[in-house]
């Protein structure tokens, strides 16, 4: 009888149930932040390593609506934009600017007195790709050269230099000159006080096409007259 005992004794210990517990994870609130936290990853992007196409692709979407400006302070004669990007470095500034001269839709300028000194000084620093894609997109519309037009010319009367004007219309017909074929659009920023005079003469076609847009552009404030008359 005692190894029947032995048996049952063991049968009715295989039945005891088993209870499993479980312990609650404790965080702490530096485990709770962590969790919340973004790591760097193993390899950060990095925009140099985006092949120059696709970079180019970036600065031409980043400059489709825009309008950058040349400003006839600047001593380098570059062109002005807000973006950050040509903050970044000296390589992604060098390529966004030159981004800015082949493709932003609006290029500006302010010119007083019809002084267009910086104007002429940006067109001849252009290389003969970054000319040819303005004078392209220019004529056919796609994007403008903007200039604007202003006069202050204290105790002068109304009178204005004309000597500068005439330099700038006479440029229109000489094919040697960088940007002769560049299509300008002009604007007048303000309504002069008094009739603006100038003596110009503009025999040649495209001397013409530009005195007749900048008259334009001036309304009746600027009036084309004999020398003697000044």
């Amino acid at each position: 009888m005692a190894p029947v005992q032995k048996r049952k004794r063991e049968s009715d210990q295989s039945t005891i149930p088993v209870q499993m517990t479980f312990k609650r994870p404790m965080y702490t609130s530096s485990g709770i932040d962590n969790a919340f936290t973004p790591q760097e990853p193993d390899n950060p992007f990095r925009f140099h390593d985006v092949p120059r196409e696709m970079r180019d692709n970036i600065y031409s979407k980043a400059l489709e609506h825009d309008t950058v400006y040349l400003s006839r302070f600047s001593k380098d004669k570059t062109l002005l934009t807000d973006y950050r990007l040509v903050g970044a470095n000296k390589q992604i500034r060098h390529e966004f600017l030159n981004a800015m001269i082949m493709s932003a839709p609006v290029i500006q300028t302010r010119v007083r007195n019809f002084n267009f000194s910086s104007l002429i000084s940006f067109l001849n620093r252009l290389s003969d790709e970054e000319l040819y894609k303005l004078t392209t997109d220019t004529k056919y519309g796609t994007r403008v050269m903007k200039i604007q037009l202003e006069s202050h010319i204290p105790g002068a009367g109304g009178r204005s230099p004309s000597n500068s004007l005439q330099r700038w219309l006479n440029r229109a017909d000489e094919p040697t000159k960088k940007g002769v074929n560049v299509e300008f659009q002009y604007e007048w920023l303000d309504d002069p006080e008094d009739t603006i005079y100038v003596a110009v003469a503009a025999p040649g076609p495209k001397r013409q096409h530009h005195w007749r847009k900048t008259a334009a552009a001036a309304g009746e404030g600027l009036m084309n007259v004999d020398p003697f008359d000044l």
